[in-house]
This record gives structure tokens, C-alpha cells and sequence, in this order.
């Protein structure tokens, strides 16, 4: 069974690796260390495969964060599941833009507007806007709504479309 669901995501990352314009480096993910605000994981690509820090990481199902340290082999990679990490992302359908943010529970596009056309189901993409990540990687979907005590804020909760607790390989985005 275990083999199986390998062998499924390897299959799922050999048909992003098809589609994808960049020069992808692949990785697998040797060591977790997930807590409730700090998702670090470390990678078996470093620096003698040509990863950098500030190149983004994705697998088949969108955008998983960033390298923040690599060594020869190696490689550290902080996840959207840190507090540390703040990526610009946009709502796919109404092209509003946001700051998304890990807050310990979930991620969140921080104090929107309330009048801001964002709906629940929306997809998030990685923004044009961002100076670390190409635009339209995929992250999530808006799952809820939380208006602030003035009424005129809202912070946007997003579930990922990346599983980070059972995530084994990856890729790096060779951006130059």
C-alpha cells in the first residue's frame, strides 16, 4: 500500500515535471520538523545540485514554500506552514491580491476589505506581484470568511492543496 501511494505521487510529480517551463530539480524530503507555528522540512538537493536560497519548491499539487539555507547535499525548506513565510497570492477569480501568512491554525490572507468580491471555493495562485515566486502556482482554495469586531476587515482562511503531513517529494524551481 505504501509503495503504491509512492509510486502514485511520483507518477502525478513525472507529469508536472511535462508541463512545467522551468528547469525543475528534484528532491525528496528526508526529515519533517512540523509544530504548530515553525514547518521546516530538509531536502536531499543542496547546493552541488545548484539550489540557491529563495527558490521556490512545488510538487504536483501547487506551491509547498521556499529554501531559506542549503549546504552541499542538503537543503532546508521553510513550508507555507510557518509562521515566518509570507507570500503575495491572489484570488484567481476576482484578481484581488493579498498577503498570505501561516497564523499557527491556518493560513490566512490578512485583513481584506470586506467589500473585495472573494467567495468561498475561490482558488489562490501565487501573485504577479511577488518578487520570489512566479505568478499562478497553485495554493489553495478559500474555505471561510472571518469578518473582523470593526466589520470592515476580513481576514480569508485558505486550505492548502499541498497535504503537508504526507508530502515526500518535490521539486525545485530553478529560477535564475
Amino acid at each position: 500500500r505504501e509503495a503504491h501511494n509512492e509510486n502514485v505521487e511520483l507518477k502525478n510529480l513525472l507529469g508536472l515535471k511535462d508541463t512545467n517551463n522551468f528547469p525543475l530539480i528534484p528532491a525528496s524530503i528526508i526529515s519533517k520538523d512540523i509544530n504548530r507555528l515553525q514547518g521546516s522540512y530538509i531536502i536531499n538537493a543542496g547546493k552541488n545540485d545548484s539550489v540557491n536560497i529563495g527558490m521556490p519548491v512545488i510538487n504536483d499539487k501547487g506551491l509547498v514554500g521556499l529554501i531559506t539555507g542549503t549546504a552541499g547535499s542538503y537543503s532546508i525548506l521553510r513550508t507555507l506552514i510557518n509562521n515566518d513565510l509570507k507570500i503575495a497570492v491572489r484570488d484567481q477569480e476576482s484578481n484581488v491580491n493579498g498577503l498570505l501568512n501561516w497564523n499557527g491554525r491556518n493560513l490566512v490572507i490578512i485583513t481584506r476589505s470586506t467589500t473585495y468580491d472573494v467567495e468561498i471555493g475561490d482558488r489562490v495562485v501565487t501573485s504577479q506581484f511577488s518578487t520570489i515566486v512566479p505568478p499562478s502556482i497553485p495554493v489553495g482554495l478559500i474555505t471561510e470568511k472571518e469578518t473582523t469586531v470593526s466589520g470592515l476587515l476580513s481576514n480569508i482562511i485558505v486550505t492548502p492543496f499541498v497535504d503537508f503531513t504526507g508530502i515526500r517529494n518535490v521539486f525545485v524551481l530553478q529560477i535564475v
